[in-house]
């Protein structure tokens, strides 16, 4: 698993160099299964890594339709190679039509039909699972909020992840650490008040925090990583760039 943005919106500057500045972007690599977590600025670097490695089959998950977490897939340079197929993964059809909407005149200058790769929308039905050929499980959770959203677990052979990105207030504590329970990593990111409660109760094995806010630079969020180590100590902070083997 590799982070390509861990931020909640991107922020450039020699401040970030640490951290990073991309927004939300995690890619994992199970055998022949490639898993695409946000499709936000990171998704570039993300899209850059894996030329050479094609014929591609990937999965696209997305927590919430909001730009930031889809400006990425205009310029995610497999989407332009016919030997690749993507599949889009969202709730309540959400993300199809987002997609239409970035990719429209004013905001951009071409539609999605400029993709060359597949491009497939799959509706996830909350709460239903999903198995993979490859082995692996993707389960849901609805996530509140003014603009609803998705929890994502990912059980695989020997590994398990449960991500839960843009959390609020809103969202039920208690039903996001059933959710993760047992997980080998939960990736957490929102409001603090929610993180704070969440990290008091983590039932993953290790907790790993992203969405990083704008403003914050890298000497703020090590303080915060500070904080957070002394409560938990099986977390930390993410980094762009950063890559864990998941377990």
């Amino acid at each position: 698993m590799t982070f390509h943005g861990v931020r909640s919106a991107p922020q450039d500057g020699q401040a970030t160099r640490v951290f990073g500045g991309h927004s939300a972007c995690i890619a994992i690599t199970a055998g022949d299964t490639l898993l695409i977590l946000d499709a936000g600025s990171g998704m570039r670097t993300c899209g850059l890594s894996l030329l050479g490695r094609g014929p591609l089959e990937g999965h696209v998950f997305f927590s919430r339709p909001t730009v930031v977490r889809t400006i990425g897939i205009p310029f995610f340079a497999p989407a332009f190679s016919a030997d690749n197929r993507f599949t889009l993964y969202s709730t309540g059809g959400a993300i199809r039509s987002e997609l239409r909407r970035l990719m429209s005149d004013p905001v951009f200058p071409v539609s999605p039909d400029i993709f060359n790769a597949t491009v497939a929308f799959h509706d996830l039905e909350p709460g239903a699972p999903v198995a993979f050929a490859s082995g692996i499980t993707v389960t849901t959770l609805p996530l509140g909020g003014s603009m609803p959203g998705t929890a994502y677990r990912f059980d695989g052979d020997g590994w398990s992840l449960a991500w839960a990105a843009g959390i609020t207030r809103h969202d039920d504590g208690h039903a996001l650490r059933d959710f993760a329970r047992g997980a080998g990593l939960l990736i957490a990111g929102g409001a603090p008040e929610a993180i704070s409660s969440l990290v008091q109760e983590s039932s993953a094995t290790r907790l790993m925090i992203t969405d990083h806010p704008p403003g914050l630079e890298d000497d703020d969020l090590a303080r915060r990583e500070e904080a957070l180590q002394r409560r938990a100590p099986n977390s930390r902070f993410a980094r762009q760039g950063e890559t864990l083997r998941l377990s």
